[in-house]
C-alpha cells in the first residue's frame, strides 16, 4: 500500500560551489521530477525534494 503523501528530501553537495550550481542547473535542464529545488546559501548545497504525487517543480534561491 503506497502513501500518496510520501515525500523524499535530500540536501546534496558535489563538494564545490561550482559543482553544486551545475547540479542545480542540470536537474532543471533534464526536466527531472522534483517538488522543490532550492539553492542554499550561495550554492553551498542543493536541497531537492520529491513527492510520489503532485510535484510542484518549485525552484527557490535562499
Amino acid at each position: 500500500m503506497s502513501n500518496p503523501r510520501l515525500l523524499y528530501i535530500k540536501d546534496i553537495t558535489t563538494g564545490s560551489i561550482a559543482g553544486n550550481k551545475q547540479l542545480f542547473e542540470l536537474v532543471q535542464s533534464l526536466n527531472l521530477p522534483f517538488d522543490q529545488l532550492i539553492e542554499e546559501k550561495g550554492f553551498r548545497w542543493v536541497h531537492v525534494s520529491y513527492r510520489e504525487k503532485g510535484n510542484r517543480r518549485q525552484v527557490l534561491r535562499k
